[in-house]
């Protein structure tokens, strides 16, 4: 899936995101939330988006520990493109390459909000075909990845 997100961070400018020693991890399921990496990772979105550059994350969507990443926590990635405040709260605004369908993938409901007692950021997706898989629960944001403009 990370694939689809570097197409999608390509497709919307020049834009391309840093290599694994500029990623924030803030969340593991094995030790949970890092509350300073977390306070980082949120300066950080903040800033790219008032550049108008969109934001690599990698999302724990499912039980159990993927093998693929190193974090054994991060199962997804999704593009953060915006930002906004509704009648939740302040939330981030998300692109998920987990459809090929833009109603979905796209959708003004994919977004994540940050839990200030817990620490987590969490949020669910409108791309309801792969929300329904088996072990599936919401997104907690595991790692963000630092973007840059080409």
């Amino acid at each position: 899936m990370k694939m689809f997100s570097r197409r999608l961070l390509s497709k919307n400018g020049p834009n391309c995101y840093l290599p694994w020693s500029q990623t924030f991890q803030i969340y593991k399921t094995s030790t949970g939330v890092d509350l300073a990496e977390t306070k980082k990772a949120l300066s950080y979105i903040i800033s790219a988006l008032a550049q108008k550059i969109p934001v690599l994350i990698g999302v724990d969507n499912r039980s159990g520990a993927p093998a693929a990443n190193p974090d054994n926590s991060t199962d997804h990635f999704v593009v953060v493109v915006g930002m906004g405040t509704d009648e939740k709260g302040k939330f981030l605004q998300f692109v998920d390459n987990a459809t090929n369908n833009p109603s979905t993938g796209a959708s003004f409901s994919n977004r994540l909000y940050y839990n200030s007692t817990t620490g987590k950021i969490t949020g669910k997706t409108a791309v309801t075909d792969y929300r329904n898989y088996p072990g599936m629960h919401d997104y907690i944001v595991t790692q963000v990845r630092k973007s840059i403009k080409k």
